[in-house]
This record gives structure tokens, C-alpha cells and sequence, in this order.
């Protein structure tokens, strides 16, 4: 590690959005020289067929067939390997989406796209195969031609391909009831979250954003996702923290100023009670 920062992959132009193309058939990092880095973006890796590993965060994993790969914006993506891939990169901003999804009653940076669910990953069955590869293939169409409006219509197969995907999830979690007025403001708890966890660490912080008690949104916390408000917000800290940690040369106290910590002993004590060690520790454990 010889950074202060992990690289981030922008779009080419201030003014892009979206994005779509077929993925490179085959990727060896020999010749293929992309460091670990993250996106400004949310992105997509529809894999139809082939085989390989990427690197997610901390975690490297198996490339399937028939899967959708769902990598959030901010989380560290790795390519390590590529074989015969056959498939599509779908890259989009928030605000690509925002006319198309604002009214619908769920948020898919929230569920597809969490940080709090690391390596999303959702296989598709050869009866819906069809279906899928239609809205990928109308896009592409729309990328080549440029058509009168063809952004228009992207931006809506795009918003059927995420409803799609919701349906899949839901299915695959037996999550699919409507949402409760305290599903909602769980929600936008994490909405809040992934905003100011940089800079906000206290939960009557985020209790006061949603507008209920500090006690009720423990409440609300424990119900949807088996943990305190307080421990949620620590662990999206300390998830940052470990991405510094393993592709920068920031040092424990520089990082602890990043994330919103005056004192770094307190930082590396909210570390510890999360990962088990302290980041000091962490350190000496990556680099052995």
C-alpha cells in the first residue's frame, strides 16, 4: 500500500450518468492492470456465462453463471480474474434514477445496493433468463443507435430491471411484505447513515433526522436488523476504517480523524469491540 486515499473510478464525463456494455471475455491482472478501487457509482456485473474471482471489500469470492452481481457505490471491487465471461457492466448514478424510482415505496440503495450486505449477489433461474437478458440487451440497443430519447428509455428499463431484481431478493429472503411504518423509518435510518457516518457518531443524531426518541429507534433497529442503533452505526465506521487499512498507508490516527474521531484511543476501542482487535492488530495481521 502506497496511498493516502483508494483510487475511485469516475465516469469519463462530468456530465454521464449511465452506463452499459458487455463485459471484457477475458481478464488476467498480468495484462489487465486495475488496482483495488472503488466507484462514484452503483454498479451492475450480470454474469451469463464463464467463470472467475473478484475481490469485494475484504472478501474474494467465485464468479457464478446466471448471477447478478450488485456492487454499491463506495465499496471496494476488485477484478482478479476472468474466463470466457459472457455478460454485462451496468453502471448508474443515484440521480440517473431519481425521476424513476423517487415515488416507488422502496429504495433500492437500501436493499440491493447495502452496504450493511456485503457481496450481493442474486442467481437468476433459466426461466427467467429470457426476461433478463431482454432489458440488458434493449439497452445495449440504446447505447449503439442513440436514438431520439434513448436515455428516456434506459432510464426506465433500467427502473424494470431493479424492480426485477427486488422481486428475486424478496423472494429469496421471503421479504415480501409491504413496508411498516417501522421498516420505513429503519430505511431512512440507514439513508441517514450512509450520509454522515464520517461525521456523526451518536445515535440522537440520527433519532433527530427521522424524527422519533433515541429509545424508539433502538427499537426499530432491533426489530429489523437484530442489533442496536448504536452498534449499526459503529460497524459502518469500522467498515470504512478496515478499507483504509487495507488499500491505503494512512496510519490509525489518520484515519480515525477521516471517520469523525477527535481521540484515536476511542476510535481504536470502537474498532475493537466490532472486529475483535484493535486496528493496530488489524494492520499487522494484513501485512503477514
Amino acid at each position: 500500500m502506497s496511498s493516502s486515499r483508494i483510487p475511485t473510478v469516475n465516469f469519463s464525463t462530468p456530465q454521464a450518468s449511465f452506463l452499459i456494455r458487455p463485459l471484457i471475455r477475458q481478464i488476467d491482472q498480468d495484462e489487465y492492470k486495475e488496482p483495488p478501487h472503488r466507484h462514484n457509482f452503483q454498479e451492475l456485473l450480470w454474469i451469463k456465462s464463464g467463470s472467475g474471482h473478484q475481490l469485494v471489500d475484504s472478501e474474494q469470492f467465485t464468479i457464478k453463471p446466471l448471477t447478478f452481481y450488485l456492487i454499491p457505490k463506495g465499496q471496494i471491487h476488485y477484478f482478479n480474474e476472468g474466463i470466457d465471461l459472457e455478460g454485462f457492466l451496468v453502471r448508474f448514478s443515484d440521480d440517473f434514477l431519481q425521476e424513476s424510482v423517487g415515488s416507488l415505496s422502496w429504495n433500492y440503495r437500501q436493499t440491493l445496493f447495502s452496504h450493511f450486505t456485503r457481496n450481493r449477489s442474486l442467481s437468476i433461474s433459466a426461466a427467467n433468463l429470457r426476461r433478463y437478458e431482454g432489458l440488458l440487451q434493449r439497452m445495449w440497443q440504446e447505447q449503439q443507435t442513440k436514438s431520439f430519447g434513448y436515455q428516456a428509455v434506459q432510464r426506465h428499463l433500467l427502473s424494470i430491471l431493479l424492480v426485477q431484481l427486488e422481486r428475486t431478493r424478496q423472494l429469496s429472503t421471503n421479504d415480501n411484505t409491504q413496508l411498516s411504518k417501522e421498516a420505513s423509518i429503519y430505511k431512512e435510518f440507514l439513508e441517514y447513515l450512509e450520509r454522515f457516518y464520517r461525521t456523526h457518531h451518536v445515535v440522537t443524531f440520527y433519532a433527530d433526522k427521522v424524527g422519533i426518541s433515541a429509545r424508539k429507534l433502538t427499537q426499530v433497529c432491533r426489530q429489523h436488523a437484530g442489533k442496536t442503533a448504536k452498534t449499526l452505526i459503529q460497524e459502518r465506521v469500522v467498515l470504512e476504517a478496515q478499507r483504509y487499512l487495507q488499500h491505503t498507508n494512512l496510519s490509525v490516527k489518520e484515519i480515525s480523524y477521516r471517520l469523525g474521531f477527535r481521540d484515536p484511543a476511542y476510535f481504536s476501542k470502537a474498532f475493537k469491540a466490532v472486529v475483535g482487535v484493535a486496528p493496530q492488530a488489524y494492520e499487522v495481521k494484513l501485512s503477514d
